[in-house]
């Protein structure tokens, strides 16, 4: 019944305890108003699933009504703003798998103990504002002979304290997350016992020292999220020694230096890996020439001091997210990039020279700014899902193609600080733009006239230019605009009265133009 308003049904527990056959019960987003029932008697003998997730209860979580059904196999809590922690009772249900208590946002230190349950093999107690210490949270899960937990969330809450080194009873583990918490310390040596890990995500926490080697015993790992840490020292490659099945690679925001041979070849095949701010250079990185399969990279502030390399568009011919930004990689484009999937490409902040070769089919999101781009732009810019185009301070030059009128997806175009020239394309099928940039070029001609139909403009900056003419009565029109700049231009006449309807504009600049003296006009109150 999940999602059928059952709102007005105050009594509903005692209407399901008069089906003793059920085995299933499914009350998801039913608008259910409490679970705060004391049955005399439970006829649910039999029932083997029970979610209750995504009502709102708002109640303390140990007033539930349920915490008798001993043969329960699957509990799902999850978001019904029940606080507090659950009952000693638990301790009883020895039957249950699954138990998800996630998005309860208030359970506070905890208490609750788990210990009894030998056949939990998912526990997820994330975004549950949890308090406590790691250490007393990780005594309290199953320890059983055959214990058989294998999925433990702890993410998004108030845990703390240094992971602990023992974890014996945790070895069928496969999926270990304890990410945006407060743990501190190191990554214990213990880790490597967890011979089934496939997931770990230690991200977001206040880990410190070097990781520990062993973290290569894990077979298994298809993914490791380390980010966002204080990790330093060396990842190496012993640490990647047995990791056959990785296939994510989380290590950005810590300060690890990857240090492999140059001729290493990796025993994975990542689709994701993101080391933003490791140390990876001075050279690029070689071994991700064997990464054909990857789909997302970032590798942005890593201190590559090199040029692209040759096998640069064949490697990453698959990915369609790739950050490289803020390093010193020199030298050209690939000439062939049309052919690669790349929707998201950022590569600004960097020593590029030459021009910028015909873009990948299905770019949406390009960023080539403070760069020494030369030359025209490609005849191809105006791929149909271009959505941001920046280019600011490079050294383009020619006109803007006609073909940029086909991007009619565009909604951010930064042209400033280049060389370009010539009068602006007429680009009416162009209206979604919000963001227009074209400042300190070498553009001229009347103000653009198609700029009225764009209707969604927020700000425009024409300034250091060449424009001239009057400007338009319509431009009171454009009333999203929030920032206009056309200083510096040769534009005459009156300033239209009509500037005064918009009423959203909190920054306008028509110095350096040959503008009437004439007092500005008042603007509407925002």
């Amino acid at each position: 019944m999940n999602s059928v308003n059952l709102s007005t049904i105050v009594d509903w527990p005692y209407v399901v305890n008069m089906v003793p056959s059920l085995r299933a019960l499914d009350l998801g987003f039913c608008s259910l108003p409490t679970a705060n029932q004391s049955l005399p008697h439970i006829n649910l003998t039999k029932l083997e699933r029970l979610d209750l997730s995504n009502n709102i209860f708002a109640h303390p979580m140990a007033r539930g009504w349920f915490w008798n059904l001993t043969g329960l196999q699957h509990l799902y809590l999850a978001g019904t703003k029940l606080y507090g922690q659950a009952p000693d009772a638990l301790a009883h249900m020895t039957s249950l798998e699954v138990i998800d208590f996630s998005f309860n946002r208030n359970m506070g230190t905890m208490t609750t103990s788990f210990k009894n349950l030998c056949s939990l093999k998912i526990l997820d107690l994330s975004w549950c504002q949890i308090v406590g210490n790691i250490k007393d949270i990780i005594g309290r899960m199953p320890q059983c002979p055959l214990n058989k937990l294998q999925v433990l969330r702890l993410g998004y809450n108030n845990i703390s304290g240094n992971m602990p080194d023992q974890t014996a009873h945790l070895t069928t583990l496969v999926v270990l997350d304890i990410s945006v918490n407060n743990l501190n310390g190191g990554i214990p040596h213990g880790v490597g016992l967890l011979s089934g890990l496939s997931r770990l995500d230690l991200s977001s926490n206040n880990l410190s020292v070097p990781v520990p080697s062993e973290i290569g015993m894990l077979g298994k790992l298809t993914m490791i999220n380390l980010e966002g840490n204080n990790l330093t020292g060396d990842f190496t490659e012993e640490h990647f020694a047995s990791l056959t099945k990785l296939k994510s690679l989380y290590l950005s925001g810590n300060s690890l230096r990857i240090t492999v041979d140059p001729d290493w070849i990796p025993p994975f095949s990542l689709e994701e890996v993101e080391l933003s701010s490791c140390q990876l250079g001075p050279s690029f990185p070689a071994w991700l020439q064997f990464q054909v399969d990857a789909l997302r990279v970032e590798l942005s502030s890593t201190g590559i001091v090199d040029r692209l390399p040759d096998w640069f568009d064949t490697t990453f011919a698959k990915v369609t997210y790739l950050h490289i930004s803020n390093n010193e990689i020199s030298g050209r484009l690939p000439r062939n990039m049309e052919c690669m999937s790349l929707q998201f490409f950022f590569i600004n902040s960097n020593k590029l020279t030459g021009e910028i070769p015909n873009l990948p089919r299905n770019i949406t999101f390009l960023d080539m700014s403070e760069n020494s781009l030369t030359g025209n732009l490609p005849s191809n810019i105006g791929t149909p899902g271009l959505i941001s185009l920046v280019l600011i301070s490079n050294q383009i030059t020619g006109h803007i193609p006609e073909s940029l009128c086909k991007a009619e997806a565009l909604y951010a175009l930064d042209l400033s600080n280049n060389l370009l020239e010539g009068q602006l394309p007429q680009c009416f099928g162009v209206k979604n733009i919000s963001f227009l940039m074209l400042s300190n070029n070498r553009f001229y001609g009347n103000f653009p006239s198609f700029l009225k139909y764009w209707r969604k403009l927020t700000f425009l900056d024409l300034s250091r230019n060449s424009f001239s003419g009057r400007l338009p009565l319509w431009i009171g029109d454009l009333s999203a605009l929030r920032f206009l700049r056309l200083n510096q231009n040769m534009f005459s006449g009156e300033i239209p009265p009509t500037i005064s309807d918009l009423s959203r504009l909190h920054h306008l600049n028509l110095a350096g133009n040959g503008v009437s003296n004439q007092k500005l006009p008042q603007f509407a109150e925002t």
